[in-house]
């Protein structure tokens, strides 16, 4: 399902083949970027990537118990 996603030795989720956490890519949303300004500053990335960030944390938040 999260075949984008991989995990660095912190055990953070960060997208495959990159050093790119998924929390920055959330950060940079959150911040007012769009997808082509994401992309523009890590070249790295594919659009893909971008979409499988954000379904891996709404599926992470969406299993957290609410407080």
């Amino acid at each position: 399902m999260f075949d984008r996603i991989a995990f660095n030795s912190k055990g953070q989720p960060c997208i495959r083949h990159t050093a790119i956490p998924v929390s920055l890519i959330l950060q940079r949303f959150a911040k007012g970027e769009s997808s082509d300004q994401v992309l523009g500053n890590y070249p790295e990335l594919c659009q893909e990537d971008l979409k499988q960030a954000l379904r891996y944390a709404a599926a992470h938040i969406q299993d957290r118990p609410h407080q």
